[in-house]
């Protein structure tokens, strides 16, 4: 490691002392510190609640750019930190990533860690996620060529990052993109990809040990490689989009996801689409996927969020208020069929409608979620606008969070705001979540509200509120009938909880501070289309962004 930074800044030191351009250094430092509080009614416990008590996650990033050579570091360091395992902790700090990058003519040369993605991820992404933990760079050697004007080929090959380490298993990946004219108003853009991942001699070890456990029935013969490939292409004809891929995988070691947990052996396949149509006033997208047996990772021991090498992302609207954000469908890698489309229109001038629906279903037909959306945005002058709408939702909280059964909840929602001044503004927000009470009611129902001042550019002070006004517990369901009412009573007096929000930030220059008192319930949380499960969190958040 040491080798490392030394070779790094010998290197930039060295170009940078070379000639006239000396080339010049940027980055950014991220941090976010948490101080947890134990709060056993909101379910907040664990050893950073109940010892540890502080935690925090940092990322130092430096570039240095001359000419046409790019290079860059990152020190990454996270001390009793939740990010990777939010029941747990993690304690770690080192060289997270380092790059070089170099343009020769028409190659283009990197060496270190990079991250890419093939079509739109299907077959191949490596990228980074931090709100959810995910660093999936590879550690290796990547080749990219101009071809020509419209055609470009790369190919790389390496290891995937695992935090500090590296995954044993070796992937290799090649695709080609073009662009092709047809007439003045249609054009293609057609393209192909091949990646293969190569099991290492510990992991087969490990997977044969296991196969060799199970019932003659349930064995089979594992194989080091497995391949996947895809071919896409984009059509264009005037104010229309269409995007179309298809990817198969051979024979590859999952883990099943039955109730025996067993490893088997399969091929898989995706097929993705999406249609878009604008013009001035008007836009719609229609998404449609198909997902068979398509989980693709370092090797079968990979859980959650850990090893994926490919990227199917959530098919449920990406919300941003508070309430209609809570249910969110994590993308089912054994089967899956499911459609999202969005329009948005002005009708008129001061008036923005959004109207959105999502339909997810198993490859049997059976219904996992469904969300019908929509809200009207009213701006009658600059000072002044009201976003009005409503979120109707159908969640199989059995399938995305493993407990529960199916909820069912509308969500009216309504948000103000009002420019004081040129520098001064205010905004609310109050959204209400009733569930269907003859069906799993997850934590029942809940209230909102929200406030919020800015002074522009550098304050901004908010204060919500999310109440569990009518409380539910999946547990009470086996035994509700037989309690009195006033044990029924008591419950939901107990459970009656307030789960409040104060924050204030900070911004001078490209220095952003961030503080806040957070109480925030469980559930599934996205970032960038990427979902997994968040428990309880109950303190303090401090964060500090700033570039240079």
């Amino acid at each position: 490691m040491r080798v490392i930074i030394l070779s790094f800044l010998v290197m930039c030191l060295f170009f940078h002392s070379q000639g006239e351009d000396k080339g010049y250094f940027s980055g950014n430092v991220m941090l976010n510190a948490n101080f947890y509080q134990r709060d056993t009614l909101r379910g907040t416990e664990g050893p950073v609640y109940n010892s540890q008590l502080s935690g925090a996650d940092l990322w130092l990033n430096v570039n240095y750019t001359r000419n046409d050579l790019k290079a860059g570091i990152r020190f990454d360091a996270y001390q009793n930190s939740i990010l990777f395992n939010p029941t747990g902790s993690y304690s770690g700090q080192g060289i997270a990533m380092w790059y070089i990058e170099k343009q020769i003519d028409k190659l283009h040369i990197t060496g270190g860690y990079f991250y890419d993605q093939f079509g739109s991820g299907i077959t191949f992404r490596a990228y980074e996620g931090r709100g959810l933990g995910i660093d999936n760079a590879i550690m290796g050697v990547r080749l990219q060529y101009q071809i020509n004007d419209n055609w470009s080929i790369k190919g790389f090959t390496g290891r995937q990052k695992n935090r500090f380490e590296l995954y044993e298993p070796v992937i290799k990946g090649a695709c080609i993109d073009g662009y092709m004219p047809i007439t003045e108003d249609f054009s293609i853009l057609p393209g192909a990809s091949f990646v293969n991942r190569t099991l290492d001699n510990a992991n087969m070890n490990t997977i044969v040990s296991e196969i060799n456990s199970y019932p003659i029935e349930n064995r089979f013969i594992p194989k080091y490689n497995t391949y996947t490939y895809s071919i896409y292409n984009t059509f264009l004809y005037k104010n229309f989009s269409l995007y179309a891929e298809y990817a198969i995988k051979t024979d590859d070691v999952m883990r099943g996801i039955d109730s025996t947990s067993r490893l088997i052996n399969g091929q898989g396949s995706t097929f993705y689409t999406n249609m878009s149509y604008s013009k001035k006033g008007f836009g719609a997208t229609l998404q449609f996927r198909t997902i068979d047996n398509y989980d693709f990772r370092t090797s079968p021991y990979q859980t959650i969020l850990q090893g994926f090498m490919n990227y199917l992302p959530t098919f449920s609207r990406q919300n941003t208020y508070r309430l209609i954000s809570r249910y969110n469908a994590i993308a089912q890698f054994f089967g899956e069929v499911a459609v999202q489309g969005d329009v948005i229109f002005t009708p008129k001038k001061g008036y923005t409608v959004n109207l959105s629906f999502s339909d997810i279903r198993d490859d049997a037909g059976e219904e996992l979620y469904k969300e019908l959306y929509g809200d009207i945005k009213i701006k009658p002058n600059r000072k002044f606008f009201t976003i009005i709408g409503a979120q109707y939702v159908k969640f199989n909280k059995f399938v995305y969070q493993g407990k529960g059964d199916i909820v069912e909840a509308v969500t009216p929602f309504v948000e103000l705001g009002y420019k004081l001044t040129n520098k001064k503004s205010i905004r609310a927000e109050l959204q209400y979540q009733f569930n269907d009470r003859y069906l799993s009611q997850d934590f029942g129902e809940w209230a909102y509200a929200l406030l919020e001042f800015n002074i522009a550019p550098k304050y901004s002070f908010s204060v919500s509120d999310m109440y569990n006004i009518d409380p539910w517990r999946d547990d009470w369901a086996s035994a509700w009938k037989g309690y009195t009412d006033q044990e029924k009573k008591d419950l939901k007096d107990t459970y009656r909880l307030h789960f409040p929000t104060v924050a204030a930030s900070f911004t001078h220059r490209s220095t952003k501070f961030t503080l806040s008192y957070v109480k925030q319930v469980e559930g599934v949380v996205c970032t960038g289309g990427i979902c997994r499960f968040q428990p309880a969190f109950s303190g303090v958040m401090a964060s500090l962004l700033t570039s240079f």
